[in-house]
């Protein structure tokens, strides 16, 4: 719609239906909802279908009104063609003006002196100034429950999701054909964005390393590119997000450059793929994290270990369960 990506009307019904049960099991006069969007944060465009690039605000009456907040000026004529509803205002000149902004909304909904929930990434001062704007009222964390809103997909998100995979898989065909000795590897960023820019997707994250498999120096992907040059013999190995209109997915896969693997290098991804088959075979409801780890303790027996997460939920943020090392008991009773 005007261009844009639109969540449908139906899947706007349902959020905002989960987010009055919230309000009355909570007994609320408002939410805020706050927030930019960004790798870990999604929950302003989750209620708007807008999303913003600097922190914006969105208040939600008891009586399920809801009126945007656009931070920017410049960005307010976007917000208005974007949002799924048509409450758009300017918040203020400042962050401390927004605030007062919304400190404003909730009184006119009758939060001062009652409950007020929260949702999204918050700061201390934004808090303070609305806090003094409404003595007696009393501020409600509603991040836990709204996190466990997001852990089930819909269909409609489930659609966004496989999307977004869709350019990861692109963006690994792109790798395959092009890396070489020679190229430097700050342009396997340019490989991977080239094949979904003009699609209207945006990179999550890209990151990447490459090391000489004779004598490896990294174990992880850097964040960030280095300038290093891709020689013959190296290995590359990639984390890659790709973001459609809110929702992600992510590939990992590993390129050896003009050699075949070295010994340990084969023994590496023998080990990976059979703990990937293995623990994916296990997954379904009522699994436990245990269960799981118990099907990745042969990454162990084999003489090698992790640095990283080595499951974790996604889509629309980084979900929990997230256990990082197959050495870790504590979380094995957690129930996925």
């Amino acid at each position: 719609m005007n261009g844009f990506p639109r969540y449908s009307e139906a899947e706007m019904s349902r959020r905002h239906a989960a987010l009055g049960d919230l309000i009355e099991e909570h007994d609320l006069a408002a939410v805020l909802i706050v927030g930019a969007t960004g790798p870990l944060e999604t929950s302003v465009q989750y209620y708007t279908n807008w999303s913003p690039l600097t922190e914006s605000h969105c208040v939600v009456s008891a009586a399920g009104d809801y009126s945007l907040f656009v931070r920017l000026w410049n960005h307010l004529p976007d917000a208005r063609l974007i949002a799924a509803f048509d409450g758009v205002g300017y918040a203020g000149d400042s962050p401390d003006d927004a605030s007062l902004t919304v400190a404003a909304a909730l009184k006119a909904h009758g939060a001062q002196g009652k409950r007020y929930g929260v949702i999204g990434p918050q700061r201390h001062r934004d808090a303070t100034l609305i806090a003094a704007e409404l003595p007696g009222a009393e501020l409600v964390d509603l991040n836990v429950e709204y996190r466990a809103l997001r852990l089930v997909k819909s269909e409609e998100e489930l659609s966004y999701m496989r999307i977004a995979a869709a350019f990861n898989d692109r963006a690994v065909e792109a790798m395959e054909a092009q890396i070489k000795p020679g190229i430097n590897e700050r342009e396997i960023a340019q490989m991977v964005e080239d094949t979904y820019l003009s699609q209207g997707a945006v990179n999550l994250i890209h990151f990447t390393l490459s090391t000489p498999m004779a004598d490896p120096q990294y174990c992880v992907p850097h964040q960030l590119h280095p300038d290093r040059t891709i020689q013959s013999g190296d290995v590359v190995v990639t984390e890659i997000s790709t973001t459609f209109w809110g929702y992600a997915g992510q590939i990992l896969r590993t390129f050896t450059v003009d050699a075949e693997p070295t010994p340990l290098y084969k023994d590496l991804h023998d080990v990976a793929e059979s703990t990937w088959n293995d623990m994916t075979g296990v997954i379904k409801t009522g699994v436990t994290v245990g269960q799981l780890l118990d099907e990745a303790d042969q990454i162990d027996a084999a003489g090698f270990s992790i640095w990283d997460d080595l499951v974790h939920g996604f889509g629309g943020a980084y979900l929990p369960p997230n256990p990082a090392d197959p050495r870790v008991d504590p979380p094995r009773r957690l129930r996925l």
